[in-house]
Parts: structure tokens; C-alpha cells; sequence
């Protein structure tokens, strides 16, 4: 009876073992689960819809197919968007992968920005709400503005901004003001003069878009030589910014009317800013930065 009873509480006891173990593994996987489904919280599903049609559209089809869904994917990149700081910090939220699972991520990630999928998701947000509604019958009031980004990692597109001893990217967006939406970013060096940044970005935005005329705010860095304001003139666009105390005569009314409502630029910027990931430059390579800053872009965007 003693061996009986011996040999029933080593059974009682390997299973009491075996449901903590389970109990544990399902905690795990339910702690990833909600992980993973907080990751989206901030993103609507005709967002996430919107990018993952993008993907079929734009990147081509692996001969082998992929252990991990593109939705999987999608949904560690926004992860460490808003919530983690390096690539090597997702396995803290994918325990139960290998060791290197991170670097599955990236490596797809990597293929989506080669192919443009977060800008061209972007774009056809803009297309689909914002654009239809200008026409050639419209005067635009939009608002241009730079901002320095710290770097980390960055290898290329870096110059020494207003701090000559740290490297920096600069980030020129235009704006409007009613939705803070971005019609039209670039990205140039740290050292690059804002004056410079004014054509490519207005070259980029008349691609897009067919109106009676821009009238573009800026502050005093975008005070441009006549040359360069003839240019936008012939295309419908009129700088409005404000005058240099060394300057001739006096800011115009109408300008100062403009100029009352620049913070919305510098409003949009600060809101692309509260991710971490866009505020510090991390990544090494500019187009995996340019990813994630349109992805924010996206996850801000107002109809």
C-alpha cells in the first residue's frame, strides 16, 4: 500500500507540474496575443487594409512562400514604431520564435520599402480624400516648414545642421490647414539650406494635384532671390513669408494674414514626431527611415 501510495503522489505531482507548465505557456501566448493586438490599436483596420493591398499590388511574389503572414509583419513594424526602440527588442514581444525572428522582420520590411509600399499607400490616401476635392477653380493656402532630425545611425543624407558638432537629416514637409494632412515631404542634409528645399517639394506637389493657384507660408529661411520666386510664379505659386529687419520696406497685410496661421506646419511635424523612431534617426539607411516616417504619416492621417 505504502508503494501504491508512493507511486500516486509522483503521478499527482507530474501533473500538477505538467498544468503549471501549460498554465504558464498559456499566459505566454496570451501575453503575445494582446501584444500583438495592442501593436494595431492605433491603426484602423481600412488603414491596415489599405497597406496590405498595397503590398499584393506592388511587391512581387516569393517562389517560396512565407512562413509569416504580410499581416504579421505589418503589425511588428508597428510595434516597434510606436513602442520599441531596436529591431533585437520584437523578441521581447515574440518569445516563443527563434532567437533571430527579428531579423525575418526586417528582412521583409526591408523588400517593402524597396518597392515604395508605404509612400504609394500614402499617396493613394491622398488621392482617394484629399485631392478630388481641389480644382482649378481653387486657391490653396498651404505651409512649408524643415525640422532637424538627430542622428544615430544614419550612414547617408546626414550634414551638420545648427549644432556643428552632431549630424542630421532634414525633413521639408508642406502641409494644409484645415486637416494638418501632408501633401508632399522631402528629405535632404542636415546642412542643406531651406531655400533649396522650396522647388523639388513644389515640383513633386504639381505632379499631384491641378489648382488655380498655391499660396505657400513659410518663415524667414525661405526667403527666396527673385530668380527663384519668378520660377514659382510661372507655375501659380506665390511665397508668402516675412520680411528681414535688413530688408526694404515692410511685411504685407495679406502676408501677415497668412503668416498668423504657420504653427499648423510646425503642429504637423511635432505630431509625426511623438514617435520615437522619427524622432531620432535609427536606421542606417535613409529608405528604411523614409519607411517608417510614412508610416506614421499614414497613422496620423486625417479625412
Amino acid at each position: 500500500m505504502d508503494i501504491n501510495k508512493s507511486i500516486n503522489t509522483k503521478t499527482d505531482t507530474i501533473n500538477e507540474n505538467t498544468k503549471c507548465d501549460t498554465n504558464k505557456k498559456n499566459k505566454t501566448d496570451a501575453k503575445n496575443t494582446s501584444d500583438t493586438e495592442n501593436s494595431m490599436e492605433f491603426m484602423s483596420i481600412e488603414l491596415k487594409d489599405l497597406i496590405l493591398e498595397t503590398i499584393k499590388e506592388v511587391v512581387p511574389k516569393s517562389q517560396r512562400p512565407y512562413t509569416f503572414s504580410d499581416e504579421y509583419i505589418l503589425e511588428n513594424v508597428c510595434d516597434l514604431l510606436k513602442n520599441l526602440t531596436k529591431w533585437r527588442a520584437i523578441q521581447r514581444t515574440q518569445k516563443n520564435e527563434k532567437v533571430n525572428h527579428y531579423s525575418t522582420i526586417f528582412k521583409r520590411y526591408r523588400k517593402w520599402v524597396d518597392y515604395d509600399v508605404f509612400k504609394i499607400a500614402y499617396n493613394k490616401l491622398l488621392n482617394k480624400y484629399i485631392f478630388p476635392e481641389i480644382n482649378t477653380k481653387k486657391t490653396l493656402e498651404l505651409f512649408i516648414d524643415g525640422t532637424l532630425v538627430n542622428n544615430k545611425h544614419g550612414i547617408d543624407f546626414i550634414g551638420h545642421g545648427e549644432n556643428a558638432k552632431k549630424n542630421n537629416t532634414k525633413i521639408t514637409v508642406i502641409c494644409d490647414f484645415n486637416k494638418k494632412n501632408v501633401y508632399s515631404v522631402d528629405f535632404f542634409k542636415g546642412n542643406t539650406s531651406d531655400v533649396n528645399t522650396v522647388e523639388p517639394l513644389v515640383e513633386s506637389l504639381i505632379d499631384k494635384i491641378n489648382t488655380r493657384k498655391i499660396n505657400l507660408v513659410g518663415d524667414k529661411g525661405y526667403i527666396l532671390g527673385n530668380e527663384k520666386n519668378d520660377k514659382l510664379k510661372k507655375i501659380n505659386v506665390n511665397m508668402h513669408v516675412p520680411k528681414r529687419k535688413n530688408q526694404k520696406g515692410k511685411t504685407g497685410a495679406i502676408t501677415k494674414k497668412h503668416l498668423r496661421k504657420r504653427y499648423i506646419v510646425e503642429h504637423c511635424i511635432q505630431q509625426v514626431k511623438t514617435f520615437d523612431r522619427i524622432y531620432t534617426r535609427k536606421d542606417s539607411k535613409l529608405c528604411n527611415y523614409k519607411g517608417f516616417f510614412y508610416l506614421a504619416l499614414i497613422l496620423k492621417f486625417k479625412k
